[in-house]
């Protein structure tokens, strides 16, 4: 069975992990707190104040309970079967349409502004924190997907933290000729997908290819409306845009996965968004940080894998 958000709030559901929480929730004073607090479940907001028809999935996965879980084993097994299938990759399968073309939205209609995105503390405006970047490098064609913050700054506008990693590699390429950088953020997947674009690896390493890896089955792909990049086809949300060659704005403050505000904060990439593509029930996926919370579980379990492998090769 392919897997998706869908399938994994089945999971955690059938694994008395989830909890619905039917009580309206303001995703700007009062999801933040709520997901803080909760390390041992994850948490579905079916009804998110201020935005009709949203629901809201976060902390999934909370800890490292729940990542065994994505992965198919128990905790103590994790490690060893993250590593494993980190040494896995499958080419992606490019399909002609799926269920993130439910909703096309171009033009005077993309509003960014009206997804739930969540603030989850001292920042000054929500994030869209669990969103995933996909870039093409203009000379070889590798492709990159990464974490990347993005502060809502208007209806087509956000702020982006890129630091000097493979994203930066590939937009540094672009700013020398003054030209956009074409991106796409897909936003809510299984998170087998997040464990990929967490892993590190050579500039080569198709994250999503390891995402099939991870997962068992290749990435099934569509093309984006407005560039020609590729993001999985059973993605609940995808943003599709352009980060502005050579413009910086203020950006910051966010919490990061490790628990500070500190890092990250100053004059920042732009992007400007032209196309939102979504599931018609798109659920959003808020992604809370913080010291052992949802985005230091993205984190450590691909950094253990990495270590586990090292190690197990040490000496041939």
């Amino acid at each position: 069975m392919p897997k998706d958000m869908r399938t994994w709030i089945g999971e955690l559901e059938q694994a008395g992990e989830l909890v619905r929480i039917t009580k309206p929730v303001h995703p700007h004073t009062q999801m933040g707190a709520l997901l803080y607090q909760s390390r041992e479940k994850a948490l579905l907001f079916e009804n998110v104040d201020g935005f009709p028809g949203w629901k809201s999935l976060g902390m999934a996965p909370a800890n490292l309970r729940h990542a065994a879980l994505a992965y198919g084993t128990t905790v103590e097994k994790l490690i060893p079967t993250a590593a494993e299938r980190a040494l896995k990759k499958f080419p992606t399968e490019l399909v002609r349409t799926g269920p993130v073309k439910d909703v096309i939205l171009k033009g005077d209609k993309v509003d960014i502004t009206k997804l739930p995105a969540h603030i989850a503390g001292s920042e000054e405006t929500p994030y869209i924190a669990a969103g995933l970047m996909v870039a093409r490098d203009p000379d070889t064609g590798i492709r990159n997907v990464a974490f990347h913050r993005l502060q809502v700054k208007g209806p087509r506008k956000t702020g982006a933290l890129i630091v000097p990693r493979h994203t930066r590699q590939i937009l540094n390429k672009y700013e020398a000729k003054n030209e956009p950088m074409p991106v796409a953020i897909f936003i809510g997947h299984h998170p087998l997908y997040y464990m990929a674009a967490a892993s590190t690896g050579p500039f080569e390493m198709d994250e999503l290819e390891l995402a099939g890896g991870l997962i068992g089955e290749p990435a099934k792909v569509v093309k984006c409306e407005t560039n020609d990049i590729e993001v999985p086809c059973d993605a609940e949300i995808v943003l599709e845009g352009r980060i502005l060659p050579n413009v910086r704005e203020e950006e910051g403050p966010f919490s990061e996965f490790h628990d500070y505000y500190v890092a990250g904060m100053g004059k920042n990439p732009v992007i400007e968004i032209d196309c939102i593509t979504m599931r018609k029930d798109a659920i959003f996926k808020a992604l809370q940080n913080g010291s052992e919370v949802e985005g230091c579980v993205f984190h450590k379990v691909p950094f253990g894998a990495s270590v586990y492998n090292h190690i197990k090769n040490i000496g041939g």
